[in-house]
Formats: structure tokens, sequence, C-alpha cells
């Protein structure tokens, strides 16, 4: 996790107004603080397991949020104030500080092979894989999915209350590696 303590902000440090700015950066240079300020849509929001994914026309970034429950859901239009820290991943946003402007529909997934999915390449964004769902089970509070596309196991955690929006057989291309598409989405958004 993040250090959430920050050294005093180095005036120097240009702010980043857009969600690829802060995914650009080099571990070290995200280390260093940058102030963030861009506007995005919520994309994902569950303050009980700390994740908080936001997107802007440019790229999706993850916020450290440091278990604070933000008062924010899928679809919330914000403008985003924090800065930079160094990810797991990729670079991220701390110390968040979050006004809401509205509410919209979420952005269209992107729609990924297996390979890029694994590869961590578009973390944090909303993503549509093709695959055979192997099985469907609750755990800890979670939903978890394993999909296998291409021989390759892909697993999903939701929070409850978060269900496939839709799956469905691929009607023009039926094939045994690719029966199913798997839209994960809420609900509310189906």
């Amino acid at each position: 996790l993040p250090q959430t303590s920050r050294p005093p902000r180095d005036p120097r440090l240009r702010p980043l107004h857009g969600a690829a700015e802060v995914r650009s950066l080099s571990w070290g240079d995200a280390a260093r603080g940058y102030p963030v300020q861009l506007e995005a849509m919520v994309t994902y929001a569950d303050p009980s397991s700390n994740h908080l994914f936001v997107q802007d026309a440019s790229a999706a970034v993850y916020v450290f949020t440091d278990f604070q429950d933000l008062g924010v859901s899928a679809g919330t239009l914000v403008r985003l104030e924090g800065v930079t820290g160094p990810g797991n991943l990729a670079p991220l946003v701390v110390d968040p500080r979050i006004h809401v402007l509205g509410r919209a529909p979420l952005p269209a997934p992107r729609v990924v092979g297996p390979a890029r999915f694994l590869s961590g390449r578009d973390d944090c964004h909303r993503v549509q894989v093709t695959g055979i769902v192997r099985s469907v089970e609750r755990r800890e509070g979670r939903v978890h999915m394993v999909i296998e596309a291409e021989s390759r196991r892909l697993a999903r955690f939701s929070r409850l209350g978060l269900t496939p929006g839709t799956i469905s057989g691929r009607s023009a291309l039926r094939s045994r590696e690719f029966p199913y598409t798997l839209d994960l989405r809420s609900p509310a958004d189906a």
C-alpha cells in the first residue's frame, strides 16, 4: 500500500490534468507527489475494500482512499484532487478530495482479449472479455467468477450486488473456445 503521509508539496511540480498523465509517470516520479486535478467518471467504488477507479477520456486510474467512504458510486462524475503515489501495477492518486459534479452513463467497456486482460495494461479500465464461464460462487462477501479463454483462466471478483449484466451466446461466431460474452455491470447499468 502507498504511503499516505506526504512530504511538503514541491511547488515546482506541475499539476497533472489527465489520468493518462498520472499513469505515464515512472515509479520514482509518482513517488514525488505530483498534484492531480482531473474531472472523471467513477467506474467502480467499494470503500470496504479500498477500491475506487476513475476514468476520463485519456485513461483510468486507481484512487487510494485509505478506506474512506467518499460518497460516490459507479456513474458519478467528479472533480478529483490529490497527489500521485507509486502503485503496485501503475501510478495512482492518494490523499483524494472529491467534488461531485453529477451523474452520467458509464463509458462503454473496452473489448480486450485474454492476453491483454491478464497483462494489467487495462488496470482500472472498464473492460469486456469473451470466454467460458467455468464457475460462479460467493466467498467472503464477494462473487468469484472463473472465466476461461484461450486456455487461460481469468478470475473476476465483484462486490455482492454486482452481477453479470449479460451472459449471452454468440450467434454469428459460435465456437467451443468462445461461446459466451460476459459483460460485468451493476444491475443499474443494464
